[in-house]
């Protein structure tokens, strides 16, 4: 299984995949699939929520399932120190998968070749 965690909603209420970047994450990134998905955060961002919602996450979801790290700020609360592009490691013998944050702000994926990567990183990472 996958779960998709995420900071927080954003400021228009918007559902998960209605958003710019949920959209941007399902359609371009995850060729057009919608998994499970978590924010960190009800409202504003706060690393200490953001951490206890993290512990939560893990303590809850079984060891099997796969989370995907959207942005350096959750990868941060999960303790992964992200390197350019895609970075895959383990959190309490889970793996997870860090991703550039897919907001039209991210430049990064302003480089058709970083979005083959991360879409094929994904898609290993997802079997």
């Amino acid at each position: 299984m996958i779960l998709i965690i995420g900071q927080n909603p954003n400021d228009k209420g918007e559902e998960k995949y209605h958003t710019a970047s949920g959209k941007y994450l399902r359609d371009i990134l995850m060729n057009g699939y919608e998994y499970p998905w978590q924010n960190l955060c009800e409202g504003e961002w706060d690393w200490l929520e953001a951490r206890s919602t993290a512990w939560e996450i893990n303590r809850i979801t079984p060891p099997t399932t796969k989370f995907v790290l959207l942005g350096k700020k959750v990868a941060d609360v999960f303790e992964i120190v992200p390197h350019d592009g895609v970075t895959v490691k383990s959190y309490y013998g889970r793996t997870v998968l860090y991703i550039p944050h897919p907001s039209g702000k991210n430049r990064y994926y302003n480089n058709p070749e970083h979005v083959l990567q991360v879409q094929a990183e994904l898609e290993e990472f997802i079997k």
